[in-house]
């Protein structure tokens, strides 16, 4: 058999041997260190630092064991060391454990959850059955205990000698009583309610106990003990559970009921009175008693908790008129509400007041909450109103505690929150004594980017500050949904000025004069050309561009035909408007047919392709464009589509590196209002000199759909 007690426990032992012999001395084990002198060496224990270690004729003895003055065994080791906490195994199969002191054990053994048991001689039992003070025990292979059989002599038993059942109870008391177990008792669990609040103390004497029933382990020390602070535990009925476990893990209960007997719960609101009309901030007051002290007063305004009242206020009349209450001149309680947390209407006030024992005692009542009435009023757009690209929601709201924002919703859904708090003097004169009146506007931009064309429904929601929701509702008719107008910090003139301060080229020959700057910084100058407004074509990705729009631009261009789904795939993934991106493959390789494009250069024998031109600078083009493609892992056609979208993507149509806006369209690429030098180029013609190509691509198209940005300048 192989048998393990925990780790580090599984030890070999030679045969006792030298257990008849007789030993040179007769030794009481202590802390002394004892040696007899002999002739030829010494004899006897020798503690050698921590560690005692057995002498004979001054040979150090290892696998041996020892038998003091009263009968008591101790092993030595291996390594000549007495062994301690450990078990011993011998060559006949046989456990042995040596304790603390290393004095070899006898009895019950628990370790790891689990009950062993050495008999007389320390071997601990296997394989058989163990008849103990009346009852039966089986010890498996590895010695654990499974099965016990409890003789009907010697059952378990429990008493309670106080309290009694159905007991009233007044004050603090002591749960006492006796429990047997045939192997001993391990521990009594003290339950009130079915709620575990400590073990008793055990070990208690109770000779009478013995007597009358002999034969139980302990029996002399049955009793047990357990204090109760009447403080912790609420008047009326409850269960008490005494649990007994024993040393062999059977257990037996003993349930009684008992009535826990105080002073009546007492509490009293003195203001609000039911049903009082509220018309100002004000406090909830009042006064409560618990025999057991009040822990809390909790204060709820439809059953939303506000907080925790101020307790311990002066109540000597309450004192006066209840004596018998600890605390009652500290009886008060006091907690302040402002009326602008709370809405209008009926709103009932709960006190809710916790005592140490655990008791909760409620008050409440309704109260009238009374503020002059909200109003809203929504200035633009008006009822019907014909939208044809974004426009800005705008109009007032007052709430008499003021107003914590406002929510803007097309057909439900949620599309953002307005601006509040703007100034509103002609409000304030018409409507004086709200709070904030004079800064009751609000403001919202909506965009129609992602609203579908025809009729919707728009909400105005604003959210006063005590949580009252007024709404506004009014229909707009969509006609138009690509165009979106973004307000700049600057006015045209200043646009014009710094430009023309830089300098700029009109084409690529002489410098533009300041007229000439002048028409081509101002949107309104091509806001309604038809060929001119694409310059503010929105060149992010959004949806509406046909797959088959973008292969009929494609056709005939060299490796780029038929790429329109990669186009479109490499757009969305970046951001950017695929039909830009063709209108740039197509300038930048020559209609997908340049050197760089088609596949025909090779770097470190590696073929490569640039769709977009990207690294290729002109002291040497094809060299330093297929190194960077090389560089950045483009060895398809497909690859180098989606490799420079990214590029674009980063540095240009999608960067706000420079500026907080995206420079997504060519007025923008080149008329950056927020940081001037990062522009793509001098020449001021050049965002509409670039429509040309891609108004022709647009122009392929039967099935898409084109967004507008249209600066707008103080």
């Amino acid at each position: 058999m192989e048998c393990s007690h925990g780790e580090g426990m599984r030890i070999l032992l030679i045969n006792k041997k030298a257990i008849g012999v007789v030993l040179w001395s007769i030794l009481i084990f202590s802390n002394l260190s004892i040696l007899v002198a002999k002739a030829d060496g010494i004899s006897g224990w020798n503690k050698e630092g921590q560690a005692w270690k057995y002498y004979i004729n001054g040979e150090m003895k290892i696998n041996y064991w020892i038998q003091d003055s009263v009968k008591q065994w101790y092993y030595i080791g291996s390594d000549g060391v007495m062994k301690t906490n450990a078990w011993i195994k011998d060559s006949a199969e046989r456990w042995y454990y040596l304790g603390n002191n290393g004095i070899m054990q006898k009895g019950w053994k628990y370790e790891g959850g689990k009950w062993y048991y050495l008999n007389a001689e320390g071997a601990m039992l296997s394989n058989q059955w163990l008849k103990l003070n009346g009852s039966s025990f089986y010890f498996n292979k590895n010695g654990e205990m499974e099965i016990e059989s409890i003789d009907a002599k010697t059952p378990p038993k429990i008493a309670l000698d106080f309290p009694k059942n159905n007991s009233s109870i007044k004050d603090s008391f002591n749960i006492s009583g006796w429990t047997l177990n045939n192997s001993g008792v391990k521990e009594v669990k003290i339950y009130i309610d079915d709620i575990y609040i400590g073990n008793a103390t055990t070990g208690i004497s109770r000779e009478d106990v013995n007597k009358a029933f002999p034969g139980y382990m302990n029996g002399d020390k049955s009793g047990y003990s357990y204090n109760v602070d009447i403080n912790t535990i609420t008047a009326g009925t409850h269960n008490i559970k005494i649990q007994s476990i024993g040393n062999n893990g059977t257990s037996i209960d003993n349930i009684i009921k008992i009535n826990i007997v105080k002073l009546p719960y007492r509490i009293a609101v003195d203001f609000p009175k039911e049903n009082t009309n509220i018309e100002t901030s004000f406090s909830v007051s009042g006064w409560a008693l618990n025999p057991s002290s009040v822990k809390s007063v909790e204060v709820y305004v439809d059953d939303v908790y506000k907080g925790d009242a101020y307790v311990g206020i002066s109540r000597l009349d309450i004192k006066q008129a209840f004596p018998d209450y600890k605390g009652g001149e500290k009886s008060g309680y006091n907690f302040p509400i402002d009326i602008d947390t709370i809405k209008v209407g009926v709103r009932n006030i709960k006190v809710k007041v916790k005592g140490y024992d655990g008791s909760i005692t409620e008050s409440s009542r309704n109260v009238n909450i009374v503020k002059i009435p909200s109003k809203m009023a929504l200035d633009f757009p008006k009822a019907n109103t014909e939208i044809k690209s974004n426009f800005k929601i705008s109009g007032w709201v007052l709430n008499a505690s003021g107003i914590n924002g406002v929510n803007i919703y097309v057909d439900d859904i949620f599309m953002g929150k307005a601006e509040i708090g703007l100034t509103r003097e002609d409000v304030n004169k018409v409507y004086p004594g709200y709070r904030s009146g004079d800064k009751g506007g609000y403001c919202y931009d909506l965009s129609v980017y992602n609203v579908s064309l025809g009729k919707h429904i728009v909400k105005i929601e604003a959210i006063g500050v005590d949580g009252e929701l007024i709404n506004s509702y009014v229909s707009v008719n969509v006609l138009d949904n690509t165009k979106r107008f973004v307000s700049s910090e600057k006015t045209v003139q200043q646009m014009i000025d710094l430009e023309y301060a830089k300098s700029p080229k009109y084409g690529t020959g002489r410098e533009a004069t300041k007229e000439e700057v002048a028409h081509y910084v101002n949107p309104n100058n091509f806001i309604n050309d038809e060929f001119g407004k694409y310059m503010f074509m929105k060149l992010s990705y959004m949806e509406g561009v046909d797959v088959n729009d973008l292969n009929l631009m494609l056709k005939g261009k060299g490796v780029l035909a038929e790429k329109g789904q990669v186009f479109k795939d490499a757009g969305k993934a970046n951001g950017i408007n695929p039909i830009y991106l063709i209108a740039h493959a197509l300038l930048e390789t020559g209609d997908g047919t340049s050197k760089l494009c088609d596949g025909s250069l090779s770097y470190n024998a590696t073929k490569v392709y640039n769709a977009y031109g990207v690294g290729a600078i002109d002291s040497n083009p094809n060299y330093y464009g297929s190194k960077y493609a090389y560089e950045h892992g483009w060895t398809s056609i497909d690859a180098a589509i989606n490799g420079g979208a990214e590029f674009i993507s980063t540095n240009y149509i999608k960067s706000n590196k420079y500026n907080s806006k995206y420079q997504d369209t060519l007025y923008k690429m080149r008329w950056n209002d927020e940081q001037m030098w990062h522009q793509y180029a001098t020449d001021i013609t050049w965002a509409y000199q670039q429509i040309t190509d891609i108004k022709k691509l647009i122009d392929m198209c039967t099935n898409s759909t084109n967004y507008f940005e249209i600066p707008i300048y103080k």
